[in-house]
């Protein structure tokens, strides 16, 4: 490490510990209880796939895990959770009988139009008062931000197998 850089690396550290439990803060305002961000994800997946492909009436529980990047085993679980609520319901998709298909009831379309009404008004009024520029720019610096995250984790991973 070059002199001055373990300094460094602890406020950022300290900095990005503290933006991350504000940006919990603004979800908890923004999301009804009981509603972890993981299933406002996932919500939010099932009903981009049920309107990307009107015929298809829902999303694969396998394409799902890939688009959420969790394994099926964790997205199974998440499932049952928003089932049990009565958000989402499970079929087996008539054109392939090995997969499943999953959709957000009357009420999982409720809870997401009124999740994502929010989120998106609150992001619209974030955007316009960032300006375009600056936008553009925090998003080009996020994604490579998770890329080197992405990286990091997949060299350290290798390096416990060895």
């Amino acid at each position: 490490m070059k002199d001055g850089q373990e300094e460094y690396i602890k406020k950022f550290k300290t900095e990005l510990a503290m933006m991350m439990g504000r940006k919990q803060s603004i979800h908890r305002n923004c999301v009804p209880e009981g509603v972890t961000r993981s299933e406002f994800f996932a919500l939010h997946q099932i009903w981009t796939g049920m309107n990307e492909n009107p015929e298809k009436k829902g999303i694969h529980v396998s394409d799902l895990a890939k688009r959420m990047n969790i394994a099926l085993s964790a997205a199974s679980r998440m499932l049952n959770s928003l089932e049990e609520r009565g958000l989402i319901y499970r079929e087996i998709d008539p054109k392939s009988r090995r997969n499943i298909c999953v959709s957000l009831t009357e009420d999982g379309e409720k809870l997401w139009k009124k999740c994502s009404g929010g989120m998106s008004d609150l992001l619209e009024r974030v955007i316009i008062g960032m300006g375009e520029e600056d936008a553009s720019k925090l998003i080009e610096l996020w994604k490579r931000f998770t890329e080197l995250m992405e990286k990091e984790v997949d060299s350290m991973m290798k390096e416990k197998d060895m």
